[in-house]
């Protein structure tokens, strides 16, 4: 019974973390699908904050509640940060490298034809350093098989081919380690399990320990 209480006590617990609306990366986030990490809580989602190393993406799955109003901008990564947007199943949905030939970091604005007439609900957000990018077969060895195509730098990138995202790789050294914040609008936390239903796994638990 003390098992299950204390139990219950740590998934309440979790449950409850969920009022702070800037999310920090605990552990490391993987970079496919499969080991994108969940941005759980409750309300808005205003920011990520995390890092990444030499040969690292971080990705994330957020709830964007408003994809007219939804925007994504990054800093970090030693000036040099790529933004990118998937859907579950890890096809590309747009990329941003730069804002500008002299600015670096990365924007995913408000209103891009790109995801502003998406329906709302669960996508992928991924984040990365210079030149590291996304590729559509677990082995790459051409250019075109990149997700997004590599040699566009500026604008809202839509993905040059359909495939998921199955690898990464970096295709030029430059800057590609070191924390970052991604400021966010129109989005919102993962909600966690709900009390209710918390409490009645917990009543399982207790009828099972009972037997």
């Amino acid at each position: 019974m003390r098992t299950a209480a204390i139990a219950l006590f740590g998934l309440l617990a979790i449950a409850g973390t969920a009022s702070a609306s800037i999310y920090a990366e605990v552990p490391d986030a993987g970079e496919l699908p499969g080991t994108a990490q969940s941005v759980t809580g409750a309300g808005a989602l205003t920011g990520i904050t995390g890092s990444v190393t030499a040969g690292d993406a971080d990705m994330f799955r957020i709830r964007i509640s408003n994809p007219a109003a939804f925007s994504a901008a990054a800093t970090g990564i030693q000036g040099d940060t790529t933004l990118y947007l998937f859907n579950l199943d890890g096809t590309g949905i747009a990329k941003n490298d730069d804002i500008s030939g002299s600015n670096f970091e990365s924007l995913l604005p408000v209103g891009a034809a790109q995801y502003a007439g998406l329906p709302a609900g669960d996508y992928l957000l991924a984040i990365g350093g210079f030149a590291y990018q996304p590729f559509s077969v677990a082995v790459p060895s051409l250019l075109s098989e990149a997700v997004f195509d590599a040699n566009v730098f500026t604008g809202v990138q839509s993905p040059q081919n359909a495939g998921p995202v199955l690898s990464w790789f970096q295709l030029v050294t430059g800057p590609s380690s070191g924390n970052y914040e991604i400021t966010l609008t129109g989005a919102e936390f993962i909600p966690a399990p709900s009390s209710a239903a918390l409490l009645g796994l917990g009543g399982l638990l207790a009828a099972r320990r009972r037997r």
